[in-house]
Parts: structure tokens; sequence; C-alpha cells
């Protein structure tokens, strides 16, 4: 449908809550990533991008919103895919 425009798909950050992945949003992750590589599609995990990272430096207790820090980190490395795309 998109043919031939090009598509970016970025996922959620992969926070866990008490050690544990959350099961509805990392099921969301894995699905979009698995699509993306079928369908050649550029996939940006949040998840992998911050890495080096612990979650609570680049999330906020609530698990939805990037801290001050991740949201500059995080929006660099998208600037940068897409300045390159």
């Amino acid at each position: 449908m998109l043919y031939p425009k090009k598509i970016i798909i970025v996922s959620h950050y992969n926070s866990k809550k008490n050690g544990e992945f959350l099961y509805s949003r990392n099921n969301l992750i894995i699905l979009l990533d698995s699509i993306c590589k079928k369908h050649n599609i550029t996939y940006i995990n949040p998840t992998r991008v911050l890495s080096n990272y612990n979650q609570e430096k680049v999330m906020k207790k609530d698990l939805g919103h990037y801290t001050e820090l991740g949201h500059k980190l995080f929006t660099k490395y998208v600037n940068n895919i897409i300045n390159n795309y």
C-alpha cells in the first residue's frame, strides 16, 4: 500500500517491571521486528538504541515515557537515521 514510499517503523522501549518484560509490549516488539525483517522495512528498536544505559537512566517510572537523557539520545539517533535515509 505504501510502495514506493519509504517508511520507518519505531517500536516501544521494552521496559521491565519487577525484572520482567511487559507481556503485550514485548510481544508487539517481537512481532514488529519479524514483520519488518520479512518485508525489508527499516525498524528502530529503542531498547537496542539505548542499550548502553540502564532502564532507570532512559525511562521514567511510568515505563511509558523517556527521561530527558533517553529522549535526547533517542531523538539524536532517529534524526541521524532520517538524515541518512
